[in-house]
């Protein structure tokens, strides 16, 4: 699980060969995937990061606690913070102002490549949120709520590499020393949108899809300072209906 959640599994980044986004598949069958693929090191030896890795995750959320890894983050995330728009893709759903995936190829913008709601909803992204949303996240998170300080403590210690060494990744964020603060979050991209697997970052850009908000994505670059002081004001906005 340590592994996994390091990214440390060897576990490589891309679906299990063989299946197609566009069709859906069963829990069993998605482990039977990723249990084929070669890895790409022995776990623990290196730091790949991996989003198979994170889907893997999200079914063990279901098979250890019993229900949906989308249901959890619901009950334990988005409504003890407020996140009233935050929920896992669903594609079917009627979401109010919900924003189009979109990608450019061959210098043309066009829709995004279809997912099917099996890949739509796992847990290595797959979320919609409103940029407003993502503020009470992130002041919720530069107040330690959520989880016990213990546990953010874990969350941001680097991994230990099998030859002793620290990797350069916690539980789902990349880790970055700065004079500012030591973590920023990773970022990646698919199904036609930027996301970052992480809400904050001291320094740097990050990216996320607002598919509740008016605009399909949004990018923001934090300097030093500004998390801090903006998020708390952005939430207590969004909760007063400014």
């Amino acid at each position: 699980m340590r592994h996994l959640l390091n990214c440390t599994s060897g576990l490589p980044d891309s679906y299990p060969s063989g299946m197609n986004v566009r069709l859906d598949y069963t829990d069993e069958e998605i482990l039977r995937g990723a249990n084929r693929e070669p890895l790409r090191s022995p776990p623990g030896e290196r730091y790949h990061y991996s989003s198979l890795g994170y889907v893997v995750l999200g079914i063990l959320v279901k098979h250890v606690g019993g229900k949906f890894y989308g249901d959890v983050l619901l009950e334990r995330v988005f409504r003890p913070l407020g996140m009233d728009t935050a929920h896992v893709i669903d594609i079917r759903g009627i979401v109010p102002n919900r924003a189009a995936g979109y990608e450019i190829v061959d210098g043309v913008l066009v829709n995004q490549e279809y997912y099917s709601p099996t890949w739509q909803a796992t847990a290595d992204g797959a979320l919609n949120l409103s940029v407003l949303d993502l503020a009470k996240w992130d002041a919720g998170l530069l107040a330690g709520k959520v989880l016990r300080p213990e546990s953010w403590k874990e969350v941001f210690r680097p991994g230990t590499l099998a030859g002793g060494d620290p990797s350069p990744y916690g539980f789902g964020w990349a880790i970055e020393k700065s004079a500012v603060r030591s973590w920023c979050p990773t970022a990646a991209t698919r199904r036609g949108c930027r996301r970052s697997s992480s809400a904050i970052c001291a320094t740097g850009s990050r990216s996320w899809s607002s598919p509740t908000s008016r605009t399909s994505t949004t990018r923001s670059r934090r300097w030093p300072g500004t998390s801090r002081d903006c998020a708390p004001r952005i939430s207590r906005r969004a909760e007063e209906g400014s």
